[in-house]
């Protein structure tokens, strides 16, 4: 039994057997009835002589069947702690389910600025600076006297700054440092766009940093139409923090404000449990001026409308805060991740499991990252930013939209449309869908018709003429 709100609680069979609170102390017992696997077959029993109560297991995943019980607020993880006060509704469900755990996952590449070993360095002294400020803070209070932040901050540098060797950087530099490792990235969506910006000039940061190499491919002319950028990532690393989870609820990847989320780090915990993986990708740009042009040759207004306003009442409904822009512009970068994920699995020699995807969208942004990473510290194979060479590429991208023009669940997926909690148009898990663990927004916000022609006259994909082309199909 667990809430939208994260809490979670042993299944009450006392009171499921007995329809509500029972002053039965009987002994109760659980017995399959015949061969089949059905929770209808599962009959509970009291063995109380006054009592004989018997009743099977097949109302026990029904919501109404617990309407009149109300969470304990308690937190399996945290036994010690006394339970929150929660009015959410209970949700039963089986022990293995999918729905009852959602890891909240913050994810980053390992690139300039804070990659950087001067960064690191002065990430390291922060520390040092910040017990200074503080120690001058409770001779203060000790004292009576006021306490000046800004003054202890500035000795504190000062007098940290004198044990580091002066050759490495200025007093100057040291200080500039240490403001932004304080400010930090606010939101989630500025460490992504400072990814993007990186990957962007590559050549600077491959050049002066070992952590990170990229290389760019020429693009034919016939590509040149749609993409702006095709980048080969080489090597780069990346961090993964368990921030939390959720249940019932894929997260959403960009908002930071969960009202819903269980954090795992406590009021006074400044840290989280990490791990540092290598690996390799393939980035890819998308030509701004063509989507505008593609936006015009049909009603995209109305369609990215429906979108955005589903997306906006999905995440109102959970309680989360309306942060990221989800329009027509974001199903089609998402839905063309997830055709060349399906593709690259079977010619990279990596399994769509073990591929991810990074979607950089906002008024700055336009492009999607994919690659690979593992534990071993010297990376991976290779296999997958050499499918970035133009040769290998433009195939798999053909391929890649040969497949999303068929589904082998139409015409029911090509009529599908968003709606009544349903954030998904032309997409299910015949040709778009995707593990999980691969998507970054838990396969919602995909259609297929924006990618490709399809019969659907209300939709023009953005690679029709493309399409139209290269395979002699014109709908």
């Amino acid at each position: 039994m667990f809430c939208e709100n994260g809490h979670i609680d042993e299944f009450p069979y006392r009171e499921y057997l007995h329809g509500g609170k029972t002053q039965c102390e009987g002994k109760i017992r659980l017995r399959s009835a015949s061969y089949t696997s059905s929770l209808s077959s599962l009959i509970l029993s009291c063995d109380n002589e006054s009592c004989k109560a018997r009743k099977t297991m097949g109302d026990a995943l029904l919501k109404a069947t617990f309407s009149d019980y109300s969470c304990k607020g308690r937190h399996a993880h945290r036994p010690s702690n006394p339970n929150d006060k929660c009015s959410a509704d209970l949700i039963p469900s089986l022990r293995g389910a999918t729905n009852v755990y959602f890891s909240i996952v913050r994810s980053a590449l390992e690139i300039p600025p804070w990659s950087d070993k001067l960064f690191q360095l002065v990430e390291e002294k922060k520390v040092e600076v910040d017990n200074y400020i503080e120690d001058k803070k409770i001779e203060a209070e000790l004292d009576n006297e006021d306490f000046d932040y800004e003054k202890a901050r500035e000795k504190g540098l000062k007098v940290v700054f004198r044990k580091l060797n002066r050759e490495l950087m200025t007093f100057e530099k040291f200080v500039e440092i240490y403001q932004k490792i304080a400010e930090g990235a606010s939101e989630y969506s500025e460490i992504k766009e400072s990814e993007y910006n990186s990957i962007l000039n590559h050549k600077t940061v491959s050049k002066n940093y070992s952590s990170f190499l990229a290389s760019e491919e020429e693009l034919p002319d016939f590509l040149k139409i749609y993409f702006t950028r095709l980048i080969r990532i080489e090597k780069v690393r990346e961090i993964m923090a368990l921030k939390g989870f959720t249940r019932a609820s894929f997260p959403d990847p960009d908002n930071d404000n969960f009202a819903s989320v269980v954090n795992l780090a406590g009021k006074d915990t400044g840290w989280l449990p990490a791990v540092r993986t290598s690996g390799e990708g393939i980035f890819v740009e998308l030509n701004r001026e063509e989507i505008k042009n593609w936006l015009l040759t049909f009603d995209s207004k109305a369609i990215s409308e429906i979108y955005d306003n589903e997306y906006r009442k999905h995440v109102e409904s959970k309680g989360w805060e309306y942060r990221q822009n989800r329009d027509l512009v974001y199903v089609l970068l998402h839905s063309l991740s997830h055709a060349l994920i399906r593709e690259l699995s079977l010619r990279s020699g990596y399994s769509t499991t073990e591929l991810q995807e990074r979607i950089y969208y906002s008024e700055n942004m336009c492009g999607l990252l994919i690659y690979t990473a593992s534990g071993d510290s010297e990376g991976t194979l290779g296999g997958l930013e050499e499918m970035g060479k133009i040769n290998n590429f433009q195939d798999i991208l053909i391929n890649a939209l040969k497949n999303a023009l068929i589904c082998s669940a139409d015409p029911g997926c090509l009529k599908t449309y968003p709606g009544n909690e349903n954030l998904n148009g032309a997409a299910c898990h015949a040709c778009l869908m995707i593990p999980e663990t691969a998507c970054e927004n838990g396969n919602r916000l995909l259609d297929r018709r924006t990618i490709v022609p399809t019969q659907e006259k209300n939709f023009r994909g953005y690679f029709e003429k493309l399409v139209t082309e290269v395979c002699g199909i014109n709908l």
